[in-house]
């Protein structure tokens, strides 16, 4: 297990494609934040960042 996972409040996964990722983030009680699909440009990426809590990016 990474040592991170243990002390972190939430955790982004990111399943990365060419033209689209699979975004989820969810908290250590279990609540899901985000479960999307996100499509591959910066914006969306950024848009998709600043959703997430900021404990969460690091």
């Amino acid at each position: 297990m990474i040592k991170e996972a243990l002390t972190c409040s939430a955790v982004l996964g990111l399943d990365v494609g060419k033209a689209s990722h699979w975004a989820c983030c969810v908290t250590r009680e279990g609540e899901v934040l985000v479960n999307r699909r996100i499509p591959n440009a910066e914006g969306d990426l950024d848009a998709l960042l600043s959703q997430v809590p900021v404990y969460v990016v690091k």
